[in-house]
């Protein structure tokens, strides 16, 4: 899958390098999950309690040469050097589907492409609160 990341569940310490980036500007690797629907838990319905967004595929992230935030909507991050190394984690087949258990079939085995490739974000996805950065396309 040219430009995106394909994804196992339980992958551990995975890096790759995202080179000639723009100092201070905005960018994501979206995470298409965001876009299955979530199972509701009908005895917390009356207390609002199960009604927040998924949490997304990656279960943990660390950048090298920048500031990053997690969210739903994928890994957010502001390059402080060009080149920013990302090593993330990503959630077992079983922590994805207790979110996702109406997905059928649920594929615990292959690679998947949840991830997106990495743009610029041009501001048509929320950056997260707190990670200050400029949005658009960086002039050349």
């Amino acid at each position: 899958a040219e430009g995106r990341l394909l994804l196992r569940f339980g992958e551990t310490g995975c890096q790759f390098t995202a080179r000639q980036c723009m100092v201070g500007y905005c960018y994501v690797m979206q995470d298409f999950s965001v876009l299955l629907a979530r199972d509701l838990n009908v005895t917390k319905l009356g207390a609002y309690e199960d009604l927040e967004a998924p949490t997304g595929v990656f279960k943990d992230v660390r950048v090298e040469g920048g500031r990053v935030a997690v969210t739903a909507s994928g890994i957010h991050f502001v390059p402080e050097t060009p080149d920013v190394r990302i090593t993330y984690s990503t959630k077992t087949c079983s922590e994805f589907y207790s979110e996702f258990g109406g997905e059928w079939p649920q594929v615990c085995t292959s690679q998947f492409g949840l991830a997106g490739q990495i743009i610029s974000n041009v501001g048509l996805i929320p950056s997260p609160e707190g990670l200050d950065c400029r949005n658009g396309l960086p002039s050349m």
